[in-house]
């Protein structure tokens, strides 16, 4: 029988007896290796020469990226407009022309930096260079009074210029050049003192004077060398604008010598029809055409005015334009209509180029004319519109602001 528990005590059973079979637990001593990380059901294919890295290995972290710091906007000069890059490209030029006189003087300090004869040739031919683009409008003038007529007012306006180039010639101590330019200049003041005219004492004695700056400084002042640039150019490009006149025609006329103005001016429609063997209706019109352009021209072969002559160039540049769209539009219809609007804007297009080429000839640009030969209308219109906006800058009116 078994013993009752004494009053107050709870029971407590006894632990069920231990089997031979369990081994008794005991825990470990050692410190618990972390678990290796649990790797996804689907893993990339490994190559088997790449080591993994120890899970247990600690690495130090990649260098952070340098931040980039983030661009400027605030106090950040914006482009100019167009009109001031305009004015920039015109005081570029004058500027250059400046600093190269003073470089010239510097260089031969003032005659007395000069210690050899190599020195002073070099100095004479950078002299030479900057006088040929100072003098341009002189050299124009001239040109004009020797194959044709000059106003007094034109060839006034060409002392400043022999003014400076006969103060850098003191300084440099050319003597001989001082002495031309100064009779130049006298004879020049009495030519044009009082006189509505250039008569024909007074245009011989200023191409006589003239004639000493030639023999002196040839690239400065030389004509008859510019003359035969500019002048085969005008008369192609006039006769161009003459309706029935192809290139055969060009070539007969050029080819018994009728490539200068005043033969196609002064001879007659007969003459030039049995000298080029060109039909008499084609001659007569291309007499018509040389003296239209010689009366309407207030000169033959230079610009009297280039400011002037400038923006009667943008207005041509306007009237290729428009035709040049109107071909463009015209050349992407395929009706009957459309051939005919697509042949007459190439027809005017033309025109209007030839008589671009004209006043580009008068200005003395033939780098830019040869140029433009080689380029499509598109991009001789983008040609010229650079050389315009970097030759007259753009002045809005009083009161209204500038387009560009």
């Amino acid at each position: 029988m078994d013993a009752k528990p004494p009053p107050g005590r709870a029971r407590v059973p006894s632990p069920l007896p231990r089997t031979r079979s369990e081994p008794k637990l005991t825990p470990p001593s050692v410190p618990a290796v972390p678990a290796p990380p649990i790797l996804p059901e689907k893993t990339a294919v490994l190559d088997p020469r790449i080591k993994l890295r120890d899970p247990t290995m600690v690495m130090s972290p990649p260098p952070a990226p340098i931040p980039t710091p983030p661009p400027k906007t605030a106090g950040r000069a914006e482009p100019p407009p167009a009109s001031e890059r305009s004015i920039r490209a015109q005081r570029a030029r004058s500027d250059s022309v400046n600093s190269a006189f003073d470089s010239v003087i510097d260089e031969g300090g003032g005659g007395h930096g000069v210690s050899t004869a190599a020195d002073l040739a070099e100095v004479r031919r950078v002299f030479e260079e900057v006088a040929a683009i100072h003098v341009g409008q002189v050299r124009d003038v001239m040109l004009e009074l020797r194959y044709g007529d000059a106003a007094p007012s034109w060839i006034e306006s060409t002392q400043p210029a022999l003014r400076s180039l006969r103060a850098m010639a003191q300084q440099l101590e050319f003597h001989d050049l001082c002495g031309a330019l100064d009779e130049f200049c006298v004879a020049v003041d009495a030519a044009v003192t009082g006189r509505a005219r250039i008569d024909d004492d007074d245009k011989a004695a200023l191409l006589r004077r003239y004639q000493r700056l030639i023999e002196l400084i040839p690239q400065a002042f030389e004509l008859d060398a510019e003359r035969d640039r500019r002048e085969p150019i005008i008369v192609e490009a006039l006769l161009y604008q003459i309706p029935g006149v192809e290139k055969r025609t060009v070539e007969k006329l050029f080819a018994v010598g009728l490539n200068r103005l005043d033969p196609l001016i002064h001879a007659s429609a007969d003459e030039i029809a049995v000298v080029a063997a060109i039909r008499p209706e084609l001659a007569t019109a291309i007499v018509a055409q040389f003296r239209t352009y010689r009366t309407a021209a207030s000169s033959a072969l230079a610009a009297p005015d280039p400011l002037a002559e400038r923006r009667a160039l943008g207005d041509l540049l306007i009237m290729m334009s428009v035709q040049n769209d109107e071909y463009n539009h015209a050349a992407t219809l395929w009706t009957d209509e459309a051939r005919g609007r697509k042949q007459e804007a190439r027809k005017q297009r033309e025109q209007v180029f030839q008589r671009i080429k004209v006043a580009l000839a008068r200005l003395g640009e033939r780098d830019l004319l040869a140029r433009l030969d080689r380029l499509p209308f598109n991009d001789r219109i983008a040609a010229l519109d650079r050389y315009l906006s970097a030759a007259i800058p753009h002045k809005p009116p009083p009161g209204k602001a500038s387009r560009e």
